[in-house]
């Protein structure tokens, strides 16, 4: 996984905690200091999990309701 040089996105990658969340394998990410944030880790995440779990069909005719 790479990223486009985001500074602060490395250095929360750098610093975060894995934390476990339920007993079926889920994580999430903790800081390491009060005060701090790991939300562009979140997202990237997030963003990841959504593109390797997707089920899209990229050749399908999409539709509106």
């Amino acid at each position: 996984l790479e990223h486009s040089g985001e500074s602060e996105l490395t250095t929360q990658a750098e610093a975060a905690i894995k934390r476990k969340i339920g007993k079926a394998g889920g994580f999430g990410w903790d800081s390491p200091a009060d005060g701090t944030s790991v939300a562009l880790l979140d997202a990237a995440t997030l963003a990841y999990w959504g593109a390797k779990t997707t089920k899209r069909r990229p050749g399908r005719k999409g539709g509106f309701l």
